[in-house]
């Protein structure tokens, strides 16, 4: 029964990926707390908000969810992190989007996605990522996890 769960919360989480195909505008904000640094940091578990996806796009949290967690996990093993069990994780890497209607068209819909590095133990936000897109196209596997990867780039290595 918690495997089904979980796996439905992924599904539904992961309709946020639907954000990043075709493009009209794209935005890319980061920040990060500069104490960051001075903690130790080597885990992390992914979290997923709920989401009901991209109205152009319903068929995305199951085509998109698989290949947007093996983005996150490759980008974080690149920079040294190793998975963990979230209550174990020194970082969680938190997942969520935004869908709204786009004022200047009726044809697309404004998109975010966005990316929060949080400190498990303190609940202080240590990084953030996000990408904003007005769009109405659907969204291809390779397109998430090179946007994902991209996204992530910035965000700093274990520390050793």
């Amino acid at each position: 029964m918690r495997t089904r769960r979980n796996e439905i919360v992924r599904l539904l989480a992961f309709a946020m990926v639907g954000l990043f195909a075709g493009c009209a505008s794209t935005d890319e904000n980061y920040s990060h707390n500069g104490d960051a640094r001075q903690h130790a940091y080597h885990t992390y578990a992914i979290t997923l908000a709920p989401s009901s996806g991209p109205a152009s796009d319903p068929g995305a949290v199951a085509r998109l969810t698989e290949p947007a967690l093996e983005a996150v996990r490759s980008s974080m093993a690149s920079k040294g992190y190793t998975e963990a069990r979230p209550a174990e994780a020194d970082l969680l890497v938190k997942l969520r989007a935004e869908f709204k209607p786009d004022l200047l068209t009726e044809t697309t819909e404004q998109r975010a996605f966005i990316i929060d590095i949080v400190d498990r133990r303190t609940g202080d936000r240590v990084w953030t990522g996000r990408r904003d897109r007005s769009s109405s196209s659907t969204l291809d596997p390779g397109t998430v996890e090179k946007t994902i990867v991209d996204l992530l780039a910035p965000f700093q290595n274990a520390t050793q």
